[in-house]
């Protein structure tokens, strides 16, 4: 099994995601992102071998966190074929996602993934995996012209499992933020 820890949106900035991930889809084709909650990651995904003390840290981790403010600046891409929103950055998120790679290595062992550390990218992804070198462009051209600005406040944090390598990740659990 493996686990992620992902703040969750709010309904305005979900649906902002879900709205462009839908346009996204219906004109190119890419559909992987709608089968993922949107989020934002604030600790990539490491095996685990019992969901009950992961569960445990999750929800302890949820109730000394205070909701987290944060700032999408626009529509970025990533070379790796990811379009997404861009999170400003943001000492709040960096601090969480900083606690958690401390806290997740000493309690479950957790590696830091590739991405981790002081210069995590912190972003909404738009669409990744299923777009094809001719789509990609299209779809940087597509978006070109939108701008995308939002502010508010992540209240919740999504404990994202999946079960084995070949099966689909899905949120097993959440928790409301401290207030």
């Amino acid at each position: 099994m493996e686990i992620a820890i992902n703040a969750l949106l709010d309904p305005a900035p979900y649906n902002l995601v879900r709205q462009l991930q839908t346009e996204i889809a219906q004109h190119f084709l890419t559909d992987a992102t709608l089968r993922l909650e949107p989020h934002i990651t604030v600790k990539y995904a490491f095996p685990i071998s019992d969901l009950s003390d992961v569960t445990i840290y999750f929800y302890q981790l949820a109730k000394s966190t205070s909701a987290i403010p944060f700032t999408i600046t626009g529509i970025e891409t990533f070379p790796t074929k990811v379009i997404f929103l861009n999170i400003a950055p943001n000492n709040s998120l960096s601090n969480l996602h900083m606690r958690l790679l401390k806290e997740t290595k000493k309690q479950f062992g957790a590696p830091a993934a590739e991405f981790e550390g002081n210069d995590l990218h912190f972003h909404i992804t738009l669409a990744y995996k299923d777009i094809t070198n001719e789509a990609f462009p299209k779809i940087k051209d597509f978006l070109a012209k939108r701008s995308v600005n939002y502010s508010g406040t992540l209240t919740k944090l999504g404990l994202f499992l999946r079960l084995t390598p070949d099966r689909p990740w899905f949120v097993y659990q959440t928790a409301k933020l401290s207030e």
